[in-house]
This record gives structure tokens, C-alpha cells and sequence, in this order.
């Protein structure tokens, strides 16, 4: 079983998350019942277009932590984090980072139709080019 500590949480603060002592407390609990991805996940490797595959993996780790999160806790916060345990899965975004692939997740819903997919995520998971 994959754990979060509070010292690796807390190693974010290194690039600027500004996640408060209560903030820490809830990714350590949550951590505790998420579904982890394999240990050498790589986004590269994730396929969209392929069911239950690893980008459907990747994406139920962060909806685990974006869905209840409390308030102040969003996409930079949450990826920063899971970086810290998946590096090559999770790149860190920010609001900066996040509205350049913005471009590329629209043009990636068009070329998995499949996917059923309406809107560019607000969460992590876009595929870039």
C-alpha cells in the first residue's frame, strides 16, 4: 500500500503550494483510501482512447483528491502533491502552465470523439501534442 507522509506533502511548500497545516492533514487522510496508480506510471504512456487503461487510472487518483477537496484545495495544490509520489504521471500545473494546455485539450476532445468528452478538463490530465 502506497502512503503520503506529512514531510512529503510539506515538501510542496518548496514551490510555493501554500498549503495550510489543516490542508496537509486532509492529503495525508485522503492519500489513505485512494486508488494509486502503478509506481512507474507515465503520462506519456497514458492512452486516452483505451478503457480502464492507464489514463483512466491516473485520472480516478486525481478525481480522488479533487472530488471533496476543501476549499482553497484545487488543481495547482493537488498536482503539485501527487508529484511529488508520481513525477512522471503528474506534471505540476498552475493556473500559468494550465491555460497554455488548455489549447491542447481542446484538441484532443476532437480527436477522441470516443471519449465523449464536451469540455477541456479542469482538472490535470490533458494531452499535449
Amino acid at each position: 500500500m502506497t502512503t503520503l507522509t506529512r514531510d512529503e506533502v510539506a515538501r510542496t511548500r518548496a514551490v510555493y503550494s501554500r498549503i495550510s497545516e489543516q490542508q496537509l492533514s486532509w492529503f495525508v487522510e485522503r492519500a489513505r483510501s485512494a486508488p494509486w496508480p502503478p509506481a512507474d506510471a507515465d503520462l506519456r504512456r497514458a492512452e486516452p482512447n483505451i478503457r480502464s487503461g492507464l489514463y483512466d487510472q491516473l485520472e480516478a487518483f486525481y478525481r480522488h483528491f479533487e472530488n471533496d477537496a476543501p476549499s482553497r484545495v484545487a488543481r495547482s495544490k493537488i498536482s503539485k502533491v501527487l508529484h511529488i509520489k508520481r513525477p512522471a504521471a503528474f506534471p505540476i500545473l498552475d493556473s500559468k502552465v494550465a491555460d497554455v494546455y488548455l489549447k491542447y485539450a481542446e484538441q484532443a476532445i476532437e480527436r477522441y470523439p470516443a471519449s465523449n468528452i464536451k469540455e477541456p478538463p479542469t482538472g490535470l490530465l490533458f494531452e499535449t501534442i
